[in-house]
């Protein structure tokens, strides 16, 4: 967000900028997620009314951690008109956590032939640069694998 504002040539406020310097500058103070948020995204949120925040991973990340980050947004959404999007696997399970949330799912029956052609769009990519194999059989097996290891994805 502030590398939005520097391209638009807006002015980020001076508390803000204080605060990154302070948080993350040479003799940095280290800030703790409360401080993050209150110190910087949330007064830098204040500047962009009409933004969307996407948010992707948080399935990856400690109990912990999403718990705090789905509390903030929650929070968030209810002192201002806040979108945000959450994507991430089912366990992450936002919809309980954010009031008058939708959920869409996208299983891997919707998704598998969108991959397997994803996996054939991107090795004929990298063949163009250079050459993966000279035999066909290896390349299928490279396909097999990929497409074996996309529910990972």
């Amino acid at each position: 967000m502030i590398g939005y504002l520097e391209m638009t040539r807006k002015q980020c406020p001076s508390r803000i900028i204080n605060n990154v310097k302070r948080f993350y500058g040479p003799k940095g103070d280290y800030p703790n997620f409360e401080e993050t948020i209150d110190e910087i995204f949330e007064p830098l949120c204040m500047l962009f009314p009409s933004a969307t925040y996407v948010v992707d991973g948080l399935d990856e990340c400690e109990i912990d951690e999403v718990r705090k980050v789905l509390r903030t947004f929650r929070r968030m959404m209810s002192q201002q008109d806040l979108k945000v999007f959450i994507s991430g696997r089912e366990v992450l399970d936002a919809k309980t956590s954010i009031q008058g949330s939708t959920t869409i799912v996208v299983s891997e029956e919707n998704t598998r032939d969108d991959i397997r052609r994803f996996i054939q769009w991107r090795i004929e990519e990298k063949m163009h640069e250079r050459q993966l194999t000279e035999t066909e059989s290896v390349l299928q097996d490279i396909k097999t694998k990929l497409d074996e290891r996309a529910d990972q994805m």
